[in-house]
């Protein structure tokens, strides 16, 4: 249960950090 709910929170940061890294990259980009 523990595990599960932690390795949520994980996956939750890294989309949230690869919608920044995303959307920093297109507004340099473009």
């Amino acid at each position: 249960m523990k595990s599960t709910i932690t390795d949520r929170s994980d996956i939750n940061m890294l989309i949230w950090e690869a919608k920044l890294l995303v959307t920093e990259f297109t507004a340099y980009h473009f």
